[in-house]
């Protein structure tokens, strides 16, 4: 899983965006700077919704909402990938009404893939705040959703309050708008998917925050963060992190797989402390929130990675099972890659 936590201000289509309470609070103390606005070079095709940039012959595409045109063009000449940008003026709830229509992403990306004259083989969905609305839509339908590849979610991942207000602890959560965030994720962990999600410490008031969406989906897939701190372009800087992938196939096809000719020895034991094939789901989510925790031991280093080890308790059904999962850092990644897990 890549889940450089950050999340999406969604509500429901049919719903106008919600007021936020304006901050009182003025930052003197770093300068806060902005980008210089470019114009790539590059060809530029008028589609039903937005403009297609070409910066070269690529079979990548990005679908990026609101935050303006020209600074996805700069990140997409950057990364040599093709990139249609759309606005559409303010509130998730007008981005999500653009995709009402379920067929009308795919419409959309036939007729880039017409325009640029090639059939994208990755396609990548991103928002900024309220673009965010557009990629939840999008997402809702399996067609679209099977299609796409990653997404990219930069402040963004909203939803209500479920008695209308936070607090005063720990706020209750509508957690309808994030259903489709917590699948993307699972997906994501399972290395089917990608998704980088960001979020910021701006707090609306009136409608829960992207960090305590974040704290949800975390939550919800058993997930904890680890302190970091990175710095980041133009004075950011990253607090926390949650980053690791678990292939499900590794697990159904290899440890839990009584008839594959390495794996049938670990699956046999898995199977005597009663975790099978079908539980699969269940020891991915273990494993990752495991990997999550930062305990790891120290393994071989060798021209693929730097390897890993990390033992930890399952609890399942009344009893603890001791599992020892084995990892690699592959060279020039900086996430972990589960390699394999057996009983202790």
């Amino acid at each position: 899983m890549r889940l450089l936590l950050a999340c999406t201000l969604v509500f429901a289509a049919a719903r106008a965006q919600q007021p936020q309470n304006p901050s009182p609070l003025v930052e003197h103390t770093r300068a806060h700077l902005r980008l210089k606005e470019e114009a790539p070079a590059g060809r530029r095709e008028k589609l039903d919704l937005g403009t297609l940039f070409l910066p070269a012959h690529t079979r990548a595409i990005l679908f990026f909402f609101h935050g303006g045109t020209w600074l996805p063009e700069v990140a997409a000449a950057k990364n040599k990938v093709a990139v249609v940008s759309v606005q559409a003026g303010e509130g998730s709830a007008v981005y999500a009404r653009l995709f009402d229509d379920p067929r009308r992403f795919l419409r959309l990306l036939a007729e880039a893939e017409t325009k640029a004259g090639v059939k994208f083989d990755r396609v990548m969905l991103g928002g900024w705040s309220a673009g965010c609305g557009a990629v939840r839509q999008i997402l809702k339908t399996p067609e679209s959703y099977a299609r796409v590849d990653r997404a990219l979610l930069i402040d963004g991942m909203h939803t209500d309050y479920v008695d209308g207000k936070p607090g005063p602890l720990e706020s209750k959560l509508d957690p309808g708008n994030l259903a489709i965030w917590l699948q993307l994720a699972r997906d994501a962990i399972t290395g089917r998917k990608r998704l980088i999600v960001t979020h910021s410490e701006i707090f609306p008031g009136t409608y829960a925050s992207t960090t305590e969406t974040a704290d949800y989906l975390l939550a919800q897939l058993g997930l904890k963060r680890r302190a970091v701190l990175k710095w980041g372009p133009m004075g950011t800087q990253q607090l926390s992190e949650t980053r690791a992938i678990v292939e499900i196939r590794k697990l159904r096809e290899y440890c839990l797989n009584p008839q594959h000719p390495r794996g049938r020895n670990k699956a046999r034991v898995f199977a005597a402390v009663g975790i099978r094939e079908a539980d699969a789901e269940e020891l991915r989510t273990a494993l990752v929130a495991a990997a999550s925790d930062g305990k790891a031991a120290l393994g071989a280093v060798n021209p693929y990675g730097q390897r890993y080890i990390v033992d930890f308790d399952m609890a399942r059904r009344g009893r603890t099972v001791r599992i020892r999962s084995t990892w690699i850092v592959r060279a020039g990644e900086d996430l972990p890659r589960l390699t394999s897990c057996y009983v202790l």
